[in-house]
């Protein structure tokens, strides 16, 4: 079963970003930031998971600027808790 934990936003640089946190069966977190493709992080505990994914959206923004990568527009929508057996 997969859970969706619950819905941060961090913001960068007068930019909002959600952050999409899932509760792994194995314990731990998977992060990602819907917004930005491919910027994924995973941590042991929320606030690893937290952390790392501030710190990949950081890179992820950083090489954009570097390469003059547009940055995609926000994502409107949002799921908050879901929880889906497979």
């Amino acid at each position: 079963m997969i859970q969706f934990a619950r819905r941060h936003v961090v913001k960068a640089k007068d930019r909002r970003f959600h952050i999409r946190l899932e509760v792994e069966d194995d314990g731990g977190y998977t992060a990602s930031i819907p917004e930005l493709p491919g910027c994924v992080s995973c941590g042991d505990d929320l606030d690893e998971a937290l952390a790392m994914i501030k710190d990949a959206m950081s890179a992820w923004l950083t090489s954009a600027a570097k390469h003059n990568d547009p940055i995609p527009p926000a994502f409107c929508g949002m799921v908050d808790r879901l929880k889906v057996k497979v």
